[in-house]
């Protein structure tokens, strides 16, 4: 019990740190641009709000404030919208176009650095991800469906469990299954899936639907067929009593074949208690457990049954270098951008996280996939917080370049009141959306509360996709 405590206090630390890194790097890019400048810097502040503790160097204050969820270098001089004074009221020239620009893509573009540097760490540990998939066989269809729907949207257009799928849009299916869900998600016209199923060739064409088991994102509400192993064993539970070892690759469950992660955690979890048959490969060889107890459990206010394992799929350490992540990440990125803002995708603001949704993913992720992917997702984040920056709106790094361009177009300056209005009017859009994904990212880890590590959900049972090995 203690251990796990100790463990979740440093998760989250880590978890803090490294969006402190990410956050102090990119302030520091705008400071150290800025005395290159000769602008005034007034305050340095890692977080927002109330200043918790602070010192004074070279006459910057330097702070740390209450709310960790960003930070800033005050400059009056990169502000448009008023005519720029010191802390003592004295006058002070504005900024010249060409300092604002350089200022304002000094952040992002160190966050990018960032990105890089740790890249390089990545590059060195790797990765894991799921072993490349020979062929994608549908196993199965979600139980779990929206409201009014009696079969999903994929059964609907003639998806069948057994059938093989070859493409996906025109193209051939990808090498692992999160960059199949990738391609549904990012989609803003109907999916094409062309199947093989007895020897015939079928085109699949549907419209992806939000799936309420995934955040009410456009996840797809099929399985398929995968090999499922015991990434860990938790010790004195039944599975490691009848003798279940980590790396066990689970062939049947009381005599059904194993086809995915999910499907055998549903099994045992709907056993009413009666004891369970596995059939396991170990070495080339097949070992029968005829009678593995189980344990009763509540999550999410229903009651159900586990074993003590951690089934996953079969993983690969893959080591990718720093460009390569750049080139995928902004890949990533793009895409979601563009599936958010097109009105034909099932992708939208909702699905989008804010700093809260971004803390509790990246807690997720290195508790239940290791330090190896919780540090490439440090460099998404970083990688991530460059290109929102870039965009060109006022209050953002982006929006200074915009006016910064103007000017330089127009050789003079934006009228204050102008930059006021445009400025005052962005700023309450962007606080608005701020809650907005803020609110929602509360709601979810509510929703994820009620199924909490208390009832021994993620402890036994959670299908987490990294073998424990950091």
């Amino acid at each position: 019990m203690m251990l796990n405590i100790f463990t979740t206090i440093l998760i989250i630390a880590a978890v803090f740190f490294f969006l402190g890194v990410c956050i102090f790097i990119h302030e520091l890019g705008h400071l150290l641009v800025a005395k290159w400048r000769g602008l005034y810097v007034e305050r340095f502040s890692i977080g927002l709000g109330k200043k918790i503790w602070g010192f004074w160097f070279k006459d910057i204050e330097f702070v740390v404030s209450w709310l960790p969820f960003g930070g800033y270098v005050a400059l009056p001089q990169m502000d448009s919208t008023h005519e720029p004074e010191d802390r003592n009221g004295e006058k002070l020239p504005p900024a010249s176009a060409k300092d604002r620009i350089l200022t304002a893509v000094s952040g992002p573009l160190s966050n990018v650095v960032l990105g890089f540097a740790l890249g390089m760490i990545v590059w060195f540990a790797g990765v894991y991800e799921p072993m490349p998939k020979e062929n994608y066989v549908v196993a199965d269809f979600q139980d779990s469906l929206p409201e009014g729907r009696e079969v999903s949207p994929e059964y609907e257009a003639g998806l069948r469990t057994g059938d093989t799928i070859t493409k996906i849009n025109g193209e051939d299916v990808p090498e692992n299954w999160q960059d199949m869900v990738q391609k549904i998600l990012y989609s803003t016209e109907q999916v094409s899936l062309t199947v093989r199923r007895n020897g015939d060739i079928k085109i699949i064409r549907y419209k992806p639907e939000d799936n309420p088991k995934h955040y009410n994102a456009p996840y797809p509400f099929f399985s398929l067929e995968v090999p499922v192993i015991a990434r860990m064993v938790v010790p004195d539970k039944p599975a490691a009593k009848a003798g279940i070892k980590e790396g066990d690759r689970f062939l049947q469950v009381n005599g059904e074949e194993v086809n995915n992660p999910t499907d055998f955690k549903d099994t045992i979890w709907e056993s009413d208690g009666k004891p369970i048959s596995l059939v396991v490969e170990r070495n080339n060889n097949k070992i029968e457990f005829s009678s593995v107890q189980t344990v009763q459990i509540q999550r999410d206010g229903k009651e159900g049954y586990i074993i003590g394992v951690m089934p996953s799929i079969p993983q690969q350490l893959v080591h990718k270098d720093p460009w390569t992540q750049f080139v995928d990440i902004m890949k990533m990125t793009g895409n979601t951008l563009t599936a958010v803002v097109n009105p034909k995708s099932s992708v939208s603001v909702d699905d989008l996280s804010g700093p809260v949704g971004i803390v509790t993913m990246n807690y997720k992720i290195i508790r239940h996939q290791g330090w190896r992917k919780g540090l490439w997702f440090v460099v998404l984040i970083t990688f991530n917080l460059a290109v929102i920056n870039l965009l060109p709106i006022p209050v953002l790094d982006g929006g200074h370049i915009l006016f910064g361009v103007i000017e330089t177009v127009i050789r003079r300056r934006i009228p204050p009141k102008l930059g006021q209005i445009v400025q005052t009017a962005c700023l309450v859009l962007i606080l608005g959306f701020f809650l907005y994904v803020t609110l929602n990212d509360i709601n979810r880890f509510f929703i994820d509360s009620s199924s909490s590590d208390k009832d021994g959900k993620d402890e036994q049972t959670e299908n987490a996709e990294e073998p424990k090995k950091d």
